[in-house]
């Protein structure tokens, strides 16, 4: 359970989580600070969600509900291996083997993605928007990534198979109109200090302060760092 759970994280070495959205471009601000590049390698905005796949052209509708949708760019697959041989697109999007096996699908072959719908007025409000709550895009499949590394990629540390998605992180956020948004940033250790415990990384001059807050796998240190840990900014952008 440790090995896959570590295997899973890839080269992520800590993870900021927000229920809600907040500028992607933090990030950036991170990764420029000076004591940065003594201990890590990039700090990648991502846009993680819960959402549902099917493949509209079997003879049967095959749906799966249970997906792990990551909206990234480049700096995401610097974090491990296993990542496709270029990003996806708009209207693109990567599976892993085990999510396309369950939908029956291959490269080049569409499938349907429901969206949540973002609002910051509840729906059961009286200001709510009354409309649908999920959007349906209609998205090509660009490649198909094995299961391991990045294309098992899961915070959560579970034995259950990791059935992913990966989409453009610019284009993810315009679809659930957070325009330069994210609602998480995943930051990797550098390559030669893998085998080093570093120091916990906390960025110095910042209002966003890093604190420690509960290790992402409850409980687990990890062999090349003193612990996992959830970043969590004291004050959002």
């Amino acid at each position: 359970m440790r090995h896959l759970a570590l295997d899973r994280l890839a080269r992520v070495d800590y993870a900021l989580t927000a229920d809600r959205f907040f500028r992607a471009k933090l990030a950036e601000e991170w990764a420029a600070s000076p004591s940065f590049d003594d201990d890590f390698q990039t700090a990648a905005p991502v846009i993680l969600l819960p959402v549902s796949l099917e493949n509209p052209n079997s003879e049967k509708t095959v749906r799966t509900s249970h997906v792990d949708l990551i909206g990234g760019d480049e700096r995401f697959w610097q974090l491990g291996d296993g990542g496709p041989k270029q990003s996806p697109r708009a209207h693109e999007v990567a599976l892993n083997q085990p999510l396309a096996e369950q939908l029956g699908v291959q490269r080049g072959d569409t499938v349907l993605l429901r969206l949540p719908r973002i609002n910051t007025v509840p729906a059961d409000s009286a200001f709510g928007d009354k409309q649908d709550t999920v959007v349906t895009q209609r998205l090509t499949v660009s490649d198909v990534l094995p299961a391991e590394g990045l294309g098992h990629f899961r915070l959560r540390p579970t034995q259950h198979l990791a059935y992913n998605a990966y989409v453009s992180l610019e284009w993810l956020a315009d679809q659930l109109k957070q325009p330069g948004g994210a609602n998480a940033i995943l930051i990797g250790l550098r390559k030669d200090r893998e085998n080093d415990t570093a120091k916990p990384y906390r960025r110095p001059n910042s209002k966003h302060g890093c604190t420690r807050r509960s290790p992402i796998l409850d409980g687990m240190w990890n062999y090349r760092r003193e612990a996992m840990s959830t970043l969590r900014p004291i004050e959002c952008c």
